[in-house]
């Protein structure tokens, strides 16, 4: 989770405005997180990948505020591991007590 801004134009190629042109104009990767409200979100991160930390925190700034300006803030979280982009046990471990929470 990050913010299309602090991806382009150096890793453009890899995002959503890349294959819709204009989205940009309109809309951020946590405005397409935030569509799903007020259904619980987990966004697991690991701190070793080529995004931005500043894309990160700016998305994850605006999810939670998102999250909290419906009355719901306790159904947005985050795990932030030192770790590649992979699903490793602690995660997988925050997946399921949040499933086991949520679902």
């Amino acid at each position: 989770m990050t913010s299309f801004r602090y991806l382009i134009p150096r890793y453009e190629v890899y995002t959503v405005p890349q294959g819709c042109p204009g989205l940009l104009e309109y809309m951020d990767y946590p405005d397409v997180g935030s569509l799903s409200m007020p259904t619980p979100l987990l966004v697991v991160h690991g701190q070793q990948i080529i995004v931005s930390p500043d894309g990160v925190k700016t998305a994850i700034e605006n999810l939670r505020r998102c999250y909290h300006a419906i009355g719901r803030p306790e159904r947005f979280d985050t795990l932030f591991f030192d770790g590649p982009h992979k699903f490793p046990l602690q995660a997988q471990q925050k997946m399921m007590d949040w499933f086991g929470r949520w679902v």
